[in-house]
């Protein structure tokens, strides 16, 4: 309900390869996440192993952004290009 709360929380999903460092993925998403001067910083950005595939690790990655003053698929797109 954006009359209570104008905040809105998006995903999506990164995948990273097998052989490369899961903790070392998130690390650098978290980064991109709390730098963006467009993602809320509470409720925390989360970035979580979501499942395992046979050719890849799914992380899903969760933000807040304020739903009013900010384009959410701007906003969307910015970070999953950074």
């Amino acid at each position: 309900n954006f009359t209570n709360n104008p905040n809105r929380r998006d995903d999506f999903i990164v995948y990273q390869s097998y052989g490369k460092s899961i903790t070392a993925a998130q690390k650098a998403i978290l980064k991109v996440l709390c730098d963006h001067p467009d993602v809320l910083q509470k409720p925390e950005p989360l970035v979580l192993v979501e499942r395992l595939t046979v050719n890849a690790i799914d992380l899903r990655i969760y933000y807040w952004l304020d739903g009013i003053q900010k384009n959410p698929l701007a906003v969307k797109s910015s970070l999953i290009r950074l």
